[in-house]
């Protein structure tokens, strides 16, 4: 079953990125362990120059969605939702710049959970041009403080 996202479904309280460093716009739906989220290239973008942005940059425009669909699941089950990238298992990217102003889908899936450990396939296009095939890992402890350093308040 599918299930679009609420209206007042606010990306920033799902995700930490803000201001340039956000690449993701509008959450589209959600289904199961998957989810499909819409964006547009902006000319803010980290490493956008002339001619675009370089498609590396979906790297992590796959990797915000992933966050997402977990910030997503978890505010559902009322958890905590941090989390951090720490590998890119594949990428296949697309050559040349993506222009400005090119409207991407961006399409991610869970394929393994276990405790703390989760790998998502991520796919960019536009249209029908696939711009990004990416699989990336994440950590993503229920209590984040105890991996921070920081005190619990008791």
């Amino acid at each position: 079953m599918t299930v679009s996202a609420p209206e007042d479904a606010s990306i920033e309280g799902l995700i930490p990125h803000r201001g340039r460093m956000r690449l993701v716009e509008r959450l589209l739906s959600v289904t199961g362990d998957r989810a499909r989220i819409g964006t547009r290239v902006g000319a803010d973008w980290p490493l956008c120059g002339p001619q675009g942005v370089p498609a590396m940059v979906l790297v992590e425009a796959v990797a915000q969605a992933a966050g997402l669909l977990m910030g997503r699941r978890k505010s559902q089950e009322r958890m905590g939702g941090r989390g951090w990238l720490v590998g890119v298992k594949s990428a296949s990217l697309a050559r040349g710049a993506i222009p400005v102003g090119t409207a991407l889908e961006i399409e991610v899936e869970i394929l393994h959970e276990v405790d703390v450990y989760v790998v998502f396939r991520g796919r960019a296009r536009a249209g029908e041009h696939t711009l990004a095939e990416v699989e990336i890992q994440t950590f993503q402890p229920a209590e984040m403080a105890a991996y921070m350093g920081e005190e619990r308040d008791t």
